[in-house]
């Protein structure tokens, strides 16, 4: 399965990278990349305000926030732009490990 992963803090990146490549996943990190992800991941800290214009340029893919686990507000605003999850930055291996099986 192929993700697109949209984040540029390394802390972040490189463990989700890791985890998801271990498991078999194709990981992208930029959209001229990916040829047609199945999941696309969001940082919201970083692309917030991109979840609409990443919806319509990926309308068949999963898209999964996340964020601050404290920033209930913006979970809720990247699910009402169009993602299909948005879920605390801890979670967010489990969940798009859960959504590629």
């Amino acid at each position: 399965m192929e993700i697109l992963l949209l984040c540029d803090n390394l802390m972040t990146n490189m463990p989700l990278r890791s985890a998801w490549e271990k498991a078999g996943h194709r990981v992208c990190a930029k959209p001229e990349a990916a040829s047609a992800p199945e999941i696309v991941v969001v940082d919201l800290r970083e692309k917030g305000g991109q979840i609409a214009a990443l919806r319509a340029q990926y309308p068949a893919a999963k898209i999964i926030a996340f964020g601050p686990h404290v920033d209930g507000d913006g979970l809720k605003q990247a699910k009402a732009e169009g993602a299909d999850m948005a879920v605390a930055r801890s979670a967010v291996v489990e969940k798009v490990l859960g959504a590629a099986a």
